[in-house]
């Protein structure tokens, strides 16, 4: 291959990884529920990058007292732009779920509130998140993520069955320890609805008993396959393609 063609496959390598890049992040939408009555220390910044697939410009749930419900319209996605995404939520109150002492990186900050179900007097109070207008996406997974004092509960998607949870108590680990729940492993601080389609999918969340601290901290919507994925995949391939292409021309030339 000559130095030209070499030169003209590694810029568009190049370009090409800059171009996903730059496009993956718009394919993140997260939320955080920020507690009430504890100032800005505890709400993540628009440069503060969290969650499991980290992001930035986290939107954040109204801080209105304690009043748990509310709807937010066309959240804005990792890169600060504005989607069609629409979120409705209910519950009997957002909370703090632990002292705001030592709440620090942008993950302790992420855990630092509560969506709440089953505080009060019985019948317990669900969380119910209802989403809109998430055909932006061909597919994703919606990641949520859970806090309690190790109350157990379940949640459902879309009205289907019922997943036994326990999560547990935020940590105050750097970096953050995040472990997933799933059906066979009901212990954990976060869930993951994978390869969703649904425009309008539904969740709700509910304690096993009225007096009980457990509930929704934040949430993440993510492109399917997850942006670095796609990114990582297609470099591979021309990179995969650059090698064959020199390998072909050392081919011919010992023939």
């Amino acid at each position: 291959m000559t130095p030209n063609k070499n030169s003209l496959i590694t810029g568009l390598i190049i370009l090409v990884f800059c171009f996903f890049a730059l496009c993956s992040q718009a394919q993140i939408v997260s939320l955080q529920f920020p507690p009430t009555g504890f100032g800005p220390n505890t709400r993540i910044l628009p440069n503060e990058f969290a969650g499991v697939v980290p992001a930035a410009n986290w939107n954040l749930a109204p801080n209105t007292g304690t009043a748990g419900s509310g709807s937010l319209t066309n959240l804005i996605d990792s890169t600060g732009a504005a989607t069609t995404i629409d979120l409705a939520y209910t519950s009997s109150q957002v909370n703090i779920p632990r002292s705001s002492s030592g709440i620090g990186t942008p993950n302790q900050k992420l855990f630092s509130g509560i969506l709440r179900s089953g505080r009060g007097q019985p019948p317990v109070v669900p969380v119910t998140l209802d989403f809109s207008e998430v055909n932006i996406f061909p597919a994703y997974d919606l990641i949520l993520y859970l806090s309690s004092t190790n109350i157990a509960g379940t949640i459902s998607l879309n009205g289907g069955t019922p997943i036994n949870i326990s999560p547990t108590s935020p940590n105050s680990d750097n970096p953050y320890v995040f472990t997933e729940i799933t059906p066979s492993s009901p212990v954990g601080n976060y869930i993951v609805f994978r390869n969703l389609t649904d425009d309008s999918p539904s969740i709700e969340l509910s304690a096993n008993g009225p007096f009980s601290n457990i509930g929704v901290s934040g949430l993440q919507i993510v492109a399917v396959p997850e942006p670095q994925t796609a990114t990582l995949l297609l470099i591979g391939c021309l990179l995969g393609f650059q090698s064959r292409r020199r390998f072909s021309k050392r081919t011919v030339a010992n023939a």
